[in-house]
């Protein structure tokens, strides 16, 4: 005979669900925290507020089950929208085929739990209390589906919002490095040596460091390229963060010979966006 649940196992199941809802939106809102209040901060704000209610629906199951049923499976019904949202936006975030893959996953994976919560509360609702209001079809059924419809409008007006707020972040953000760009192309003109652009780096005090192919058509040049952080944006995953840089490509005065330098009469070729991501 299958096995079937009791209060004090769903119990552990609400109470699981919540202490990983807090974990890993709690994580995320430190690591958003760090940089400017975005609509990321929200999401992961509100997705702080579902742990805690799961976590709390969890210590009061057994009362709530006999008194206020249809609140559990509303919360229910709310979580399973805010996970479609979530999972919705994030693809708009340019996922690559295997972060796509592990998110879609994880969303499945949370559907699952969420439908099996929710078939169980409305199997031990009965059993809690003298009424079973919770089974009556008519009624529920259609305070079920308005629930549902409410919730798609709801996930639908937060895709969009979160999609245009993002929008105009990544266009402002983009506008600013591409200003610092031209702001530094205007001052280190083509043709300049390295010991002249160097120079004026440490003449006011900019940190810079040297990387390897800011343009990676050009491995063969031999010349180290220098870099100057001007920000620093969400990355997959998989990686801690993605940098942003003015890359100054430079060209040797001679051919390579295998060793890769920075020769004072190293020549500037083009100054750049880059951006490189720091991963596992």
């Amino acid at each position: 005979m299958a096995m079937r649940e009791t209060v004090r196992s769903l119990q552990a199941y609400f109470i699981l669900s919540g202490l990983a809802s807090l974990f890993f939106s709690g994580s995320a809102l430190r690591v958003s925290l760090q940089g400017p209040v975005t609509i990321t901060t929200v999401v992961e704000v509100i997705g702080i507020g579902f742990g805690l209610a799961f976590l709390y629906v969890g210590i009061s199951l057994a009362g709530l089950l006999r008194s206020s049923a249809r609140h559990i499976v509303a919360l229910l019904y709310a979580s399973t929208g805010w996970s479609a949202s979530v999972y919705l936006l994030s693809l708009l975030q340019g996922l690559s085929p295997s972060a796509w893959s592990v998110g879609l996953v994880a969303f499945i994976l949370a559907l699952l739990i969420l439908w099996y919560l929710l078939k169980n509360v409305r199997r031990l609702a009965p059993e809690a209390q003298v009424s079973s209001s919770i089974t009556a079809p008519s009624a529920d059924t259609k305070r079920d589906l308005l629930l549902i419809r409410v919730l798609l409008v709801a996930g639908l007006l937060a895709f969009g919002l979160r999609y245009g707020l993002e929008k105009q972040v990544r266009r402002r953000r983009e506008a600013a490095y591409e200003s610092a760009v031209r702001s530094y192309a205007q001052l280190l003109k083509p043709g300049m040596t390295r010991k002249e652009v160097e120079g004026y780096f440490r003449a006011k005090k900019l940190d810079f460091r040297q990387t390897c192919c800011v343009d990676t058509k050009d491995y063969a040049k031999g010349s180290w390229d220098d870099l100057i952080k001007i920000g620093e944006e969400d990355a997959p995953w998989y990686c801690s963060s993605t940098n942003v840089y003015v890359g100054f490509q430079f060209t040797g005065p001679g051919d390579f010979n295998g060793m890769w330098r920075a020769d004072d009469l190293d020549k500037l070729k083009a100054v750049t966006l880059y951006r490189a991501a720091i991963c596992l």
